[in-house]
């Protein structure tokens, strides 16, 4: 594995030398060395870059499979608790058995008999259950796919309620054999104290257990709140985004710009390379020795009005200034944090054909979702890169706006339909997961409060 790794992050860097721009592709080549994953890993690998694949939340199959085994485990005291508190019903029963010669082998044998065929029951409704809401619950969770019995869970699952059923009933044959035959033929009937300290102990603690989830739920709802109600730090409110088309974006976009900007529900217009909500990739440079990442992305002069970002320290770009295209640069505080240099004004970032130099820093906000910290971000004047169109429309007339962009976009570019994402709909869609993961807890937990 080590040696092919190594080949191919030869090849490759040997490659960008010799076929491409060293200053863009070269030292991302060296810097960031190819990678092998084992496959079977990869599906909840969150660290993966430049993955497309659909991934699992291995967070949210924890957390159910803990709640799962949660309500066995409250099952399984119920079982116990209720088992022995009915034991003085069968005290005649036990009795007579003991004195007609049944040894206490035979009576826990007996009773775990018993609890196996209630485990297996029980297993096959479950099972019934189980199959008949998958396909709800695969919905519920937006997965791509049906979620299926496997033959090796079929071929588990009668060892493993069997299993089951000798755990819940083990405690209870124990209780039972190991009563005294005379004793319980001279006691009155549900007047048999023997085993309370054990019940209220395991009652006391399935009420701390309730109460665990019950907490644990609504701190995950008040977390999946939070998220979705944070302020990010810009002004996301009426934003439309699309990605141009080539036809626009090669020959059109100043055609484009000019005429949606007259339209009266319009305020802004600005072009970005890449949306906030959805940017990956990153860049590095090397301070003092040390190779530092960081995420770039590419706007034109509007983009910094558009989104009220916060100017810190510096100035920001100067379309008056023809300089200043492809090579300047604003850096958030994260990546000064980040980059430790003694003069951030100083620091130079690798773009295509050339350098851009810092000229100002600006106030960090959320450019991701909150599951990330706000990460070293770099802003660089290159209007020619912004492919994504951010249009910002009056809230009283958005269908009427949308209609009229429509129809200009399909006029300068026949064949591509406009199709548009609104910029807080895209950081909700961020927190779906997260939501899923709420309400597929809170059910869980309300299943087990209730038993």
């Amino acid at each position: 594995t080590e040696q092919f790794e190594d080949k191919a992050n030869s090849f490759l860097i040997d490659y960008y030398k010799t076929n491409l721009s060293s200053l863009s592709s070269h030292d991302f080549a060296r810097t960031n060395p190819l990678k092998l994953h084992p496959l079977k890993e990869a599906y909840f690998n969150e660290n993966l870059a430049y993955d497309t694949t659909s991934r699992g939340n291995m967070l949210l199959v924890s957390v159910l499979l803990a709640i799962g085994l949660i309500i066995l485990l409250l099952s399984i005291i119920n079982y116990a608790n209720l088992s022995t508190a009915k034991a003085s019903s069968r005290n005649k029963e036990i009795g007579v058995q003991k004195v007609f010669g049944s040894g206490k082998k035979l009576l826990i044998f007996q009773f775990l008999t018993e609890t196996s065929i209630l485990s297996f029951l029980a297993g096959i409704i479950g099972l019934i259950i189980a199959l008949t809401l998958l396909p709800w619950f695969s919905n519920f969770m937006n997965l791509s796919q049906n979620l299926k019995m496997e033959p090796s869970f079929v071929i588990l699952f009668v060892p493993f309620i069997l299993i089951l059923g000798f755990i819940s009933g083990i405690y209870p044959a124990l209780f039972l054999s190991s009563l005294k035959e005379m004793s319980i033929l001279k006691v009155r009937a549900g007047s048999l104290t023997r085993g309370k300290n054990t019940r209220y102990f395991l009652v006391v603690f399935q009420f701390f257990i309730s109460m665990t989830l019950i907490a644990v739920t609504l701190l995950v709802n008040r977390q999946v709140s939070y998220m979705k109600d944070k302020d990010l730090g810009i002004d996301e409110t009426n934003v439309v985004y699309a990605k141009l088309p080539l036809p626009i974006f090669m020959s059109s976009k100043e055609v484009f710009t000019e005429r949606i900007s007259k339209l009266t529900s319009v305020e802004e217009v600005a072009f970005s390379s890449r949306m906030f909500g959805d940017i990956d990739g990153y860049n590095t440079l090397e301070i003092n020795g040390i190779t530092k990442e960081f995420t770039n992305m590419w706007v034109d002069a509007d983009f910094i009005d558009f989104y009220e970002l916060e100017l810190l320290d510096g100035r920001f770009f100067s379309e008056e200034l023809v300089s200043d295209i492809n090579a300047t640069a604003l850096l958030n505080e994260a990546a000064i944090r980040e980059f430790d240099a003694e003069d951030p004004f100083e620091i130079e970032i690798r773009v295509p054909r050339g350098k851009a130099k810092v000229v100002g820093i600006v106030k960090d906000f959320n450019f991701k979702s909150l599951h990330h910290g706000i990460e070293p971000l770099a802003i660089v004047y290159f209007p020619r890169q912004g492919v994504f169109a951010n249009i910002r429309i009056a809230g009283d007339n958005m269908p009427a706006t949308l209609n009229e962009i429509s129809e200009i976009w399909t006029e300068l570019a026949p064949g591509f339909p406009f199709s548009y994402h609104f910029l807080d709909s895209s950081f909700d869609a961020l927190y779906q997961q997260d939501a899923k993961m709420g309400k597929a807890i809170s059910i869980a937990s309300i299943i087990a409060i209730i038993i």
